[in-house]
């Protein structure tokens, strides 16, 4: 389950020009991880949590899928 140490962690991310300055893509790719592992996260309680617990996870999820494609896209435009 997404608990409060693991939102926490989830939003502490680096600013978005550090992401790119270093020349790789580690750190791109670790906070995209963090990402998917908290869509993974929120599946499961999607699946398994109370009708509320369920829609608050659906929008979180939501959220973390244009994040994701926001990324992929910035990742493309800095590679082109």
């Amino acid at each position: 389950n997404l608990d409060e140490d693991t939102a926490a962690e989830l939003f502490n991310y680096p600013s978005i020009g550090r992401l790119f300055e270093s020349g790789t893509t580690d750190d791109l790719d670790a906070l995209m991880d963090g990402y998917r592992k908290a869509s993974n996260d929120l599946d499961l309680v999607i699946r398994k949590g109370s009708q509320e617990e369920a829609q608050s996870a659906a929008h979180a999820q939501k959220a973390i899928a244009v994040t994701l494609e926001f990324l992929s896209d910035l990742e493309a435009k800095a590679k082109s």
